[in-house]
């Protein structure tokens, strides 16, 4: 498995992109979430934002979890596809 280090964290490296879909945010996807989960969403846009521009953001999942799939222009010109989960986080860098 190939991996990546974009700005100081570690991502498996995909061979696709994942077309992002869902809700645009994690009050989309829950009416209530708990303050841990809108902690990790808010944390993640940060992080996104480190690396370039936000081009797209989108959330899906159940209950239980849920995933982010977000496109980012890179401040080094690289678009980066990004698919974040409770047990991975994965780029398609292209």
């Amino acid at each position: 498995m190939k991996l990546a280090l974009i700005s100081g964290t570690s991502f498996e490296v995909m061979n696709t992109r994942i077309a992002p879909y869902g809700y645009s945010d994690i009050f989309g996807l829950y009416q209530r979430p708990s303050a841990i989960k809108v902690n990790i969403f808010h944390e993640w846009l940060k992080y996104f934002r480190e690396v370039g521009t936000i081009d797209i953001v989108r959330v899906h999942g159940n209950c239980m979890m849920f995933v982010i799939v977000a496109d980012v222009i890179g401040h080094d010109g690289r678009r980066y596809n990004f698919y974040i989960t409770k047990a991975h986080n994965r780029v398609y860098i292209y």
